[in-house]
């Protein structure tokens, strides 16, 4: 069973896990994929089809709403990204289901004080993931939330699906 994990946006990011005869492990993790100012649909599609090959997979995104102060065009532009994700997903017939933010950070970041920490999904996939980079380019110093965060929401769906804890 694969395990997608969808972090929407620009600045967000998706995760697949797999687990094969109670094996667990990361296949990939990008940051969400740019062409020029807007997401690079095709990029996405080709991206998750090279991971996903058969039908035996499952997709979280993470629901996301507007956010105070945000202005009217960003929110737009935020809403049509996540709506293409979905699209994305849909038509490869992978089966989608939302995820709050609250919801994968109490089952996934249990040990952490993430009400506070905002990097705390960092700091969980740097513990249960060592041997995965969560930077965005090989040059790049800083971690990337987004592919941390879409990291933690296949955790996710791992845990939730399979009954398993971490």
């Amino acid at each position: 069973m694969y395990y997608i994990g969808v972090d929407p946006g620009k600045t967000g990011g998706i995760a697949i896990l797999s687990s094969v005869s109670g094996v667990h492990g990361v296949l990939g993790v990008t940051p969400m994929i740019i062409a020029g100012s807007e997401l690079d649909l095709s990029a996405i599609t080709d991206w998750v089809y090279s991971y996903v090959l058969e039908n035996n997979a499952i997709c979280y995104i993470e629901k996301v709403s507007a956010m105070p102060k945000q202005g009217v065009t960003s929110m737009f532009n935020f809403g049509f990204s996540t709506g293409a994700i979905h699209g994305i997903i849909a038509s490869m017939e992978i089966p989608r289901y939302l995820v709050t933010p609250t919801q994968w950070k109490r089952k996934v970041l249990t040990e952490t004080n993430w009400k506070k920490n905002k990097k705390a999904s960092v700091d969980y996939c740097r513990r249960a993931y060592p041997h995965v980079p969560l930077t965005a380019t090989e040059r790049s110093r800083v971690a990337h939330l987004g592919m941390a965060d879409a990291l933690c929401i296949a955790t996710y769906g791992f845990i939730t699906e399979e009954r398993h804890e971490l």
